[in-house]
């Protein structure tokens, strides 16, 4: 991922009108939009990206150290990893909280609204954390 090659993000009405423009410096090709909750990765500044978030009530910042793309966005509750831990972003609260104190691998992930499941360590046993 290179923050400084980035994309423009654009979203209209289903029912039609005006595109607007969600952010000039996408930086990366994923995106999602689920539940009413836009995820998306930003370049900011240098090679940083952020991971934001947009639903009808505004756009919220969730993290200014992203490496990895988000791990899931699901029932108002994104998960993501930054600096070393993986977090989950209530859009009700619009407020982060820490999941795990580790990062996560996306291929050892699977979330479900807000719970995420991993697997974790060299026997690769299951793990449960739900967001409150």
């Amino acid at each position: 991922m290179n923050a400084n090659d980035t994309r423009t993000l654009v979203s209209a009405p289903v029912a039609g009108g005006p595109v607007s423009v969600v952010s000039a410096n996408l930086a990366s090709d994923y995106f999602t939009l689920k539940d009413g909750v836009l995820v998306w990765m930003e370049a900011v500044s240098g090679n940083s990206i952020a991971i934001k978030a947009s639903t009808a009530t505004g756009t919220s910042t969730l993290s200014t150290s992203a490496i990895f793309r988000p791990l899931g966005n699901e029932g108002g509750y994104v998960f993501y990893g930054a600096s070393g831990k993986t977090y989950y972003w209530s859009a009700s609260l619009n407020q982060s909280f820490v999941a795990v104190d580790s990062n996560l691998s996306a291929a050892d992930v699977l979330t479900t609204g807000k719970t995420l499941y991993f697997l974790s360590g060299a026997t690769k046993l299951l793990y449960k954390a739900r967001a409150n």
